[in-house]
């Protein structure tokens, strides 16, 4: 049998074969398998790839808007929360095909509606969007937009309760003057000018604001954007555009400034005083010229809306066509204007207000244009007294050509034109007007002008009386009104002396005259009228009219009142009226000729002075108040009294002739009380008489001297005096009245000296409460409380004390309880020491057995000697005293703050057993030169040092400056860590010498190391004591003794680090 024969290709197509048949039959077998779930999947594709058709017909749709307050905005509650649209975050919500989206919307996109009572309660603000939706893609070109699409929403906020780190802004910062803010502790910061500098600075120029953020504390403040100007400067490359917000610090414009006026809403161009700023260009909706200097724009036309040019200011337009385009002009009196062009000068879309100098040229000379072309209507061009316009080289002077109703040109009343007769070379016509001083000023002058001065156009001579109705008189505190049908209303200023001349009429009518448009309004003015210095005025005019320098005027219930100005000095003439005549003010008044009145009255911390050939003063009644100073110099009777006067200031009366021939009070009417007081101080100088009565028999007039008043007696009368008296109060003894130079009877007059009889005092005054007191008639007195300006005192037996009370002499005792205090040999006790040892500047205090002198902080008070059982200083003033020895006594002295400075001239400047000076304080002794043996300061008790002690000899070292001179029992002397005691130029720094005194101890805290004895680096003197380590490598001395010729601490023992 044969074999058959495999090669490896026969196996390799075998195995391949094999291989394929399986695969096919595996295959077939998944098909027929899956078959059902494959045809779910397509199924599902289908459907899928339908919806995805619908959703891609889908169109764009607006959904609505999401808002929230941007991070980190919060509104407190303290008033100023003020929502804007910066502060949120608002989103635009869409869907398209299917899908949603959102679209973060930019400021501008949206709006906001805050509640009006938001800044108090917080609530809901209402964010508001408007979509445009675009054509349908089918739409024709022509058809309209769909109809917009608003939506909104509203966030709701609730105000935070500040924290001391919120600051609420007090006085708002502006460009010119800083600003301050506060916190809930009252904290204040002071806010800087507004810049960009000091603040974060932002605009919103769709929003027309900007904001101001200030960093620490954090603050904003926000300004509105409503106006902008552009200019160029000479040789710059470009304009600069600013707003009414930056144009404070963002512009650099040489020899000028920039800023805004809100008032006038218009930007202020001011030149430096006496420098030019050159331009190229300046616009601006509205804009002011203002400085001392020159504002000069060249090759470009001013164009603004409404142009001001302040007095003082200078404007210059020139190489251009017009040279001013302006909605309206204000040019002030005192401003100056020149227009140099080659076409129409200016061109007036408004009225003109023409009060300055105006120069209008056409520079070319050509003359085929106009001066001023008015393109409005109804327009009026004004001028004034101090106008002074020219219009030179043109066709007309000022025209109207077109279709505008005829302007017209204004001219102040008075006006006259010029003669041709005698009008000057060159000129076509010109106005003028004549002043006060009979001198003519020309208002406008038309030179070269080749047609006519005006062209549709007219001039109209102002005739205020006849054209204008006043329809609100103006008072002494509001404007008036006058109204002309088809002119601009007059506001007519408040009445006074600068606005208006007056002039008295029948039947109390007083007629106003306005010195500008002569306009009159007659006012009546009922009461007195008073003539000062010739001119009579009433009770209206007095206070609007009255033209004496430092003085002003008043009228009320039949009382003149004229009021010098603090340190003024004002002078008048002669003074009469029938009402009363009051003078204040804390001034001077000086009055040439005689006063006369109802009743005068000079107010205390005036000063009156007249000086009249007659007499001073004719009253029924005269009050000069304490404190007043009246000096009265006449060649006749000085003052005719018709009724009582008070004579309660400083009067001197005298005949500035000295010839000693007339009466100083002349009474020539019955009944006359003159009533003086303690605070009177009266001179009468040169007269017959001082007080005369000379009508008949009449002799009862009486001059009535206060309580506790005393006739000089002849002995104590002056060189010169007929006669004096005088009181006695807290500073001794005051003259009330002094006569001198009187010839003949010292007074016609009754002197009336009160005294008291059968007084009771019911309930005595203290320190604290007033007192009374009843007299035998039952009248009853008031005592003041106890103070040395209302009572003497006197020590007596047993703690009494007596007091005296100066006006009325009444006295009483009084039982004092306590130690008593010894001041310049003056005994004091716990009552007498509070009201008469204390003053203003230094309170002294009596408490468990202690004497407290407190001196206010920045004062001295100032003694020889003080002695006391218990004695404390307080305050942080310095106390000062200045004997030969023993200047201050007493057992125990404490020092707790301010200073305590002694002055010695010979020695034993303190003497106390124990001593304590607290931190902060300081005890000073000084020696002018003390000999050997004396010492300064000589303790018998111990001495605790926690402040600053000063013992120095200045003149050749004697004594010992410290003595301790307790002779039974070891003394102490304790400095503390923050101590400093300083001892120079005596024989012994500090020394024990009393008999087998024990030695005394000085106690130095840890760490007080002593020093070598070396030379001082200040004095070169030998220096040794007890220093500390100050912390920085240095030495502070606890003790330091200088120049110590004998021995510095002689039987004293220091010790370092224990305590006494």
């Amino acid at each position: 049998m044969s074999k058959l024969k495999i090669s490896r290709r026969m196996i390799t197509l075998i195995v391949g074969i094999a291989c394929a048949v399986i695969a096919v039959v595996v295959a077939l077998s998944l098909m027929l398998g899956s078959y059902g779930s494959w045809k779910g999947y397509y199924d599902t594709l289908i459907r899928e790839r339908e919806h995805q058709k619908y959703l891609d017909s889908l169109p764009l749709e607006f959904t609505g808007i999401s808002a929230a307050l941007a991070d980190g905005v919060v509104f407190y509650d303290n008033g100023t929360a003020d929502p804007e649209a910066y502060d949120f975050t608002v989103s635009a919500n869409f869907t398209e095909k299917g899908r949603e989206f959102s679209r973060k919307l930019s400021l501008g996109d949206y709006s906001i509606e805050v509640p009006d009572d938001f800044a108090d309660h917080g609530g809901a603000v209402t964010v508001s969007y408007t979509w445009q939706p675009e054509k349908a893609e089918d739409a024709a070109e022509d058809d309209p937009l769909p109809d917009p699409i608003t939506k909104t929403t509203q966030v709701n906020i609730s105000l935070v309760a500040p924290d001391e780190t919120v600051y609420k802004v007090t006085a708002m910062p502006t460009f010119f003057e800083p600003g301050e803010a506060e916190n809930m502790n009252g904290d204040k910061v002071t806010l800087p000018l507004l810049n960009d500098t000091n603040y974060t600075y932002t605009e919103y120029v769709t929003e027309k604001f900007t904001r101001f953020d200030y960093a620490e504390p954090k603050i904003t403040i926000k300004k509105p954007l409503v106006a902008e100007l552009a200019y160029k400067l000479v040789g710059a490359d470009a304009k600069i555009e600013v707003n009414n917000v930056n144009c404070h610090f963002a512009v650099d414009m040489p020899n000028a400034s920039l800023s805004y006026d809100e008032d006038s809403s218009a930007f202020v161009v001011t030149s430096d005083d006496g420098a030019v700023a050159e331009f190229n260009s300046l616009t601006a909706d509205n804009m002011t010229i203002a400085g001392t200097g020159t504002v000069r724009i060249s090759g470009t036309t001013l164009k603004t809306g409404a142009l001001t040019v302040k007095s003082g200011a200078t404007l210059v337009v020139q190489d251009c066509g017009s040279a001013i385009d302006a909605t309206s002009l204000m040019f002030e009196a005192g401003s100056d204007v020149t227009c140099l062009t080659s076409e129409n000068g200016i061109m007036l879309r408004g009225n003109a207000k023409l009060f300055g100098a105006l120069t209008v040229r056409d520079q070319n000379g050509d003359t085929d244009m106009t001066g001023m072309e008015v393109v409005a209507n109804d327009v009026s061009i004004e001028l004034a007294e101090t106008s002074s316009v020219t219009f030179e080289s043109f066709t007309f002077g000022i025209g109207r050509f077109g279709s505008y109703t005829n302007p017209t040109v204004l001219l102040p009343y008075g006006t006259e034109q010029t003669d041709s007769g005698s009008l000057e070379a060159g000129e076509k016509a010109s106005w003028y007007v004549t002043g006060e001083d009979e001198q003519t000023h020309k208002i406008l002058v038309m030179k070269n002008i080749t047609a006519g001065s005006f062209c549709n156009a007219s001039e109209k001579v102002m005739d205020y009386e006849s054209m204008y109705t006043v329809v609100k008189a103006p008072t002494a505190t509001e404007e008036g009104l006058a109204t002309a049908e088809g002119m601009d209303d007059v506001i007519l200023p408040v009445l006074g002396k600068e606005n208006y001349t007056f002039a008295e009429e029948a039947n109390n009518v007083v007629a106003f005259t306005h010195n500008d448009t002569k306009l009159v309004i007659r006012v009546t003015v009922d009461g007195e009228r008073i003539t000062i210095g010739g001119v009579t005025y009433n009770a209206l005019t007095i206070a609007t009219h009255l033209d004496i320098a430092g003085l002003s005027g008043s009228y009320a219930d039949g009382v003149y009142t004229l009021t010098v100005a603090d340190g003024e000095t004002a002078a008048l003439g002669a003074v009469s009226t029938s009402g009363g005549v009051t003078i204040t003010g804390d001034g001077t008044v000086n009055v040439s000729g005689e006063i006369t009145a109802d009743v005068l009255t000079v107010r205390s911390g005036t000063a009156l002075n007249v000086t009249n050939a007659g007499k001073a003063v004719t009253a029924n009644g005269i009050l000069f108040e304490e404190g007043s100073n009246v000096a009265l110099l006449t060649a006749e009777d000085s003052i005719v009294l018709r009724g009582n006067a008070q004579l309660f200031g400083t009067l001197l009366i005298k005949d500035k002739d000295g010839d000693r021939d007339k009466t100083a009070v002349n009474i020539p009417v019955d009944g006359v009380t003159i009533e003086l007081a303690r605070s009177s101080r009266i001179t009468i100088d040169s007269f017959t008489y001082a007080f005369g009565q000379f009508s008949g028999e009449l002799r009862n007039a009486q001059v009535l001297m206060p309580y506790g008043t005393f006739a000089k007696s002849s002995g104590d009368l002056g060189e010169g005096e007929r006669a004096g008296w005088f009181i006695v109060d807290g500073s001794g003894r005051q003259d009330i009245m002094t006569l001198k130079n009187i010839t003949a009877a010292a007074a016609m007059v009754e002197i009336v000296m009160p005294s008291l009889e059968g007084v009771t005092v019911e309930q005595q005054p203290t320190p604290t409460t007033t007192g009374k007191a009843t007299t035998e008639d039952g009248e009853t007195i008031v005592l003041p409380v106890l103070s040395k300006e209302n009572y003497a005192f006197e020590e007596k037996e047993n703690n009494v004390v007596t007091f005296t009370h100066y006006e009325t002499a009444i006295s009483f005792d009084v039982t004092v309880e306590g130690e008593r205090l010894t001041v310049d040999g003056t005994v004091y006790n716990p009552i007498t020491a509070s009201t008469h040892l204390a003053d203003g500047d230094m309170a002294v205090s009596y408490a468990d057995g202690v004497y407290t002198f407190t001196v206010a902080e920045g004062k001295t008070a100032e003694f020889g000697k003080i002695s006391g059982k218990a004695l404390a200083l307080d305050g942080k003033g310095t106390l000062t005293l200045t004997a030969a020895n023993n200047a201050l006594t007493t057992t125990d002295l404490v020092v707790s703050d301010g200073t305590l400075k002694i002055t010695a001239t010979t020695y034993n400047a303190i003497v106390t057993e124990n001593m304590t000076i607290a931190e902060g304080a300081a005890v000073n002794v000084t020696a002018p030169g003390t000999t050997s043996g004396q010492n300064m300061l000589i303790f018998n008790g111990n001495i605790v040092i926690n402040g600053t002690l000063s013992a120095v000899n200045n003149g050749a070292n004697g004594s010992t400056a410290i003595t301790l001179n307790k002779s039974t029992a070891l003394m102490d002397i304790t400095i503390g860590e923050n101590a400093y005691v300083y001892i120079e130029n005596f024989e012994v720094g500090i020394g024990v010498w009393e008999g087998n005194a024990a030695n005394g101890k000085v106690h130095l805290p840890g760490g007080a190391v002593e020093s070598a004895t070396e030379k001082d680096p200040g004095t070169n003197l030998n220096t040794f004591g007890y220093y500390v380590d100050d912390g920085q490598g240095g030495q502070k001395y606890l003790l330091k003794c200088v120049n110590a010729s004998w021995d510095y601490f002689p039987r004293v023992d220091v010790v370092i680090g224990q305590t006494a």
